[in-house]
């Protein structure tokens, strides 16, 4: 750990008990902190050194004068450095999620410096500097990051916090950081809980996750071990427009007597399957009804006024920003999880689900065959 870490923590242990002046033993301001002993004690030095500490027989530390701060500079603007990759930046998704980190930022009165991470960096000490020369970062934000930052980051003693798209990591509890992310079973709960609600018992599932066992063993926490569910399994995201043409063909070819199609593999595939549907004449949301994961941004969607579930990239960002100010305010580090929320938005594409009879009537695949003779 370099002198400007021991100088904050310095800082910080001033402004905590400026008030109490005596301070605790080393064993309990190495808990408050999450740190080691040793540590605690290279910070309780420097502050001897300058003359903000005394030290008495068995009674421990005492703070000499509780309005003077640890160092010369009386007041401090909390600078958060937000890391993403190249790859990241061309994400409608994540400028979302960096609006709302620095609409958040503005109104905590903290820096927001937003850098553009090169994963293929060899991580060692001064690496991150590298990325923000002249700006010392008090924390880190960084979106979906590896595991070796994650592992580098946490051993630098500074708040941060890491958004993780699908699933917590293993052992969690045990990092010194916050991670934030969207629970995926939250997400096909929240879309099954609109399907039941309006009578749909025979869903198709196209996802990248979840087998058929899986969802409905999804919908039996729900109440309903009725359902029938079919999933196709594609790969995300789909880069290729032959990859995207095969999930639109695979998903026409397995619609039977489903009344529901949900789509959760996002970006140009959900595009191709609903364009498809409509070109085969497919009476949506009359024979189908039709629901797509999606960004709060997707244009077409809401064009379309198409029924999707969403996360809020924007309220993401901001709780990020908002739980690292409180760590720098309070001082001391936290981990754990948090988890984000979906949103469900209605649209033309859903509606009630017809009967075994009335779909049966329907022949899906004779529509859709002649839809596509009409070219």
């Amino acid at each position: 750990m370099n002198s400007s870490l021991y100088e904050k923590l310095a800082e910080q242990i001033c402004s905590d008990y400026a008030a109490v002046g005596r301070l605790p033993s080393e064993r309990s301001l190495a808990q408050h902190y999450a740190c080691t002993r040793s540590t605690i004690r290279s910070a309780l030095s420097l502050l001897r050194d300058r003359g903000h500490l005394q030290s008495e027989a068995r009674r421990g530390y005492r703070l000499k004068s509780s309005s003077e701060p640890a160092s010369s500079v009386s007041s401090q603007t909390w600078n958060i450095v937000m890391l993403l990759t190249e790859k990241q930046l061309e994400d409608q998704n994540i400028l979302d999620l960096v609006g709302g980190a620095i609409t958040a930022a503005s109104r905590q009165r903290v820096n927001l410096v937003v850098r553009q991470l090169d994963e293929r960096l060899t991580l060692a000490p001064g690496t991150l500097e590298q990325l923000h020369p002249g700006i010392e970062a008090d924390g880190y934000f960084l979106s979906s990051a590896t595991e070796r930052m994650r592992n580098f980051l946490e051993n630098l003693f500074k708040p941060c916090v890491v958004l993780g798209w699908n699933q917590t990591m293993e052992s969690i509890e045990n990092r010194r950081f916050i991670q934030v992310y969207l629970p995926m079973e939250e997400k096909v709960k929240l879309v099954m809980a609109e399907l039941l609600r309006l009578g749909h018992r025979r869903l198709l599932y196209i996802n990248s996750q979840f087998d058929s066992a899986h969802l409905r063993s999804l919908g039996s926490l729900l109440g309903h071990a009725d359902l029938e569910i079919d999933c196709i399994k594609t790969k995300w995201p789909s880069a290729s427009h032959e990859l995207i043409s095969e999930s639109a063909t695979q998903v026409l070819a397995a619609l039977r007597t489903h009344t529901a199609l949900v789509v959760h593999s996002g970006g140009a595939t959900h595009y191709n399957i609903y364009h498809n549907l409509l070109k085969s004449r497919v009476d949506i949301p009359g024979r189908l009804s039709l629901l797509i994961d999606s960004g709060r941004f997707d244009w077409l969607i809401s064009v379309g006024q198409v029924a999707s579930v969403f996360s809020s990239a924007a309220e993401e960002g901001a709780a990020c920003i908002n739980e690292l100010v409180a760590q720098l305010k309070t001082g001391s580090l936290k981990f754990g999880c948090r988890t984000a929320a979906y949103q469900f938005r209605p649209g033309l594409t859903l509606g009630p689900a017809m009967s075994r009879e009335e779909c049966e009537k329907y022949d899906l695949q004779t529509q859709w065959k002649k839809g596509f003779a009409l070219k």
